[in-house]
């Protein structure tokens, strides 16, 4: 998603980016390095995240920092002020109900008159058929994700999808009752159930040109055709907003 973001402001810049959840601080070196007039910054509330990140990517356009964005909201607007570009990247799934809307009010008050956010999380329905993953707490569809960011003040520009599946393999896992998580639990199958959802989402075409390509060659693929315009079928939803 990173590599899609730093093609669509490509036109611009000067830019001051904010990568909120910035882990180990890949996503920050991506943006960085593909203009180097943007002044990137990476925040996150772990401590190793950070270390490792001012470790492994030094360029001189970017920075890391221990900074929490649902509390130190008012220490980045007066030490650091607002941003042109803010990426929060499958952050929001980490985040308990009550504190969600906080979060994207926050990025909402750190962007510029003409700041633009680029904000996914997992889209629930269909994440859920082939993953578990124990902390997300708070996943979200579609429908519940445009309404939050309705109530954050966005205007919504554009809601794009992220590894678009095939929706037909998917349905046939939730009839034989064989998703990973159910709920917001982990669907406990035995081995062969668990062998028999991974054969019947391996007909999934993308899954058969990776196993037929270099590890280069299809990260390449997966760069130029991983984002779509059809979220309800994707994995991952991204929205890109602005105040």
């Amino acid at each position: 998603m990173y590599n899609f973001i730093s093609k669509k402001i490509s036109n611009s810049s000067d830019l001051d980016v904010l990568d909120i959840g910035c882990g180990y601080g890949y996503g920050s070196f991506i943006m960085a390095v593909s203009n180097t007039n943007y002044r990137v910054l990476g925040i996150d509330i772990c401590d190793e995240c950070i270390a490792r990140s001012k470790k492994y990517f030094k360029v001189e356009n970017l920075n890391f920092k221990k900074l929490d964005i649902l509390q130190d909201i008012e220490l980045i607007k007066k030490k650091l002020g607002r941003f042109d570009i803010i990426t929060c990247l499958e952050v929001l799934e980490h985040i308990s109900k009550e504190y969600v809307l906080k979060l994207l009010n926050n990025i909402r008050n750190l962007l510029k008159p003409e700041g633009r956010a680029y904000i996914s999380t997992p889209n629930k329905p269909i994440y859920d058929v082939d993953s578990y993953t124990e902390n997300h707490i708070n996943e979200l569809n579609l429908d519940d994700f445009r309404m939050l960011l309705d109530k954050a003040g966005f205007k919504i520009i554009n809601i794009y999808g992220v590894n678009k599946v095939p929706v037909i393999l998917y349905r046939i896992v939730e009839k034989f009752n064989l998703s990973a998580r159910i709920g917001d639990k982990r669907n406990d199958l035995n081995f062969f159930g668990r062998v028999l959802r991974k054969v019947i989402l391996s007909l999934d075409i993308n899954r058969i040109i990776k196993y037929m390509l270099t590890y280069k060659k299809y990260i390449e693929f997966r760069v130029d055709h991983s984002v779509n315009s059809k979220p309800y079928k994707s994995k991952i939803i991204l929205a890109e907003v602005k105040k």
